[in-house]
């Protein structure tokens, strides 16, 4: 799962997320996030979810996110009548972080209520710097360039993804042909996979020779 968006300078970690109203989660308060986390028992899905969300959000997709669940209805935590809102907060390393606020529609749509990046100075640790978003033809304003701000927390927003690769059919992406040109990140279906490998192997022998040594134990005629 996504919990961990670091550089090598471990500057782009998470550092926490807040969580209120969405699918089967009515509230979680500020959990803390680690380079790797585990996840046991009912919600899993939904809580990785919420990354596709945010990346859905950031992108200028959320009216398509939206319809393509079923209505604001559907991600709204047992409906609208139940919940209202859906409230997330993510935290980047205790410096910036991104929030939104959003309610639903008469026609069953989500609209963004309160939208804002903040950051705290490194010379006043502690204190937070708010920067207002405007929604622009329903999207979320962090789909929108921005002051520089904006584009930290973009540029963090852009490393969240979810990798999905366990689809064992005919019709798997990462069973059709790949432009070897694709591989300017790993996709979320895996369909650009072994053109991403190519330039592992070609520009960063050391990742390619862990990932290498790590299929190797378990498939054997891997090169």
């Amino acid at each position: 799962m996504p919990a961990s968006a670091k550089t090598s300078t471990m500057q782009h970690y998470l550092d926490y997320i807040s969580i209120k109203g969405f699918r089967s989660i009515w509230e979680i308060q500020k959990l803390k996030l680690r380079p790797i986390n585990i996840l046991i028992g009912s919600g899993k899905s939904n809580f990785v979810e919420v990354f596709s969300f945010l990346n859905a959000i950031r992108r200028g997709k959320l009216r398509n996110y939206t319809a393509q669940r079923g209505g604001a209805d559907t991600i709204l935590h047992f409906g609208s009548k139940v919940t209202p809102e859906i409230e997330i907060e993510i935290s980047f390393n205790s410096h910036d972080g991104y929030q939104i606020l959003l309610g639903s529609t008469d026609i069953d749509e989500l609209y963004i209520k309160d939208e804002r990046c903040w950051f705290s100075g490194k010379q006043y640790p502690g204190q937070y710097y708010y920067w207002i978003l405007n929604a622009v033809n329903g999207e979320a304003g962090i789909s929108q360039p921005g002051p520089r701000i904006t584009s930290w927390v973009q540029s963090r927003l852009d490393r969240l993804r979810i990798y999905h690769f366990h689809d064992p059919s005919k019709q798997s992406p990462m069973k059709r042909l790949a432009d070897v040109n694709d591989n300017y990140f790993l996709r979320s279906d895996g369909s650009n996979l072994p053109a991403y490998l190519l330039l592992l192997r070609e520009q960063n022998q050391s990742s390619y020779r862990l990932i290498r040594n790590t299929v190797h134990l378990f498939y054997m005629t891997f090169n």
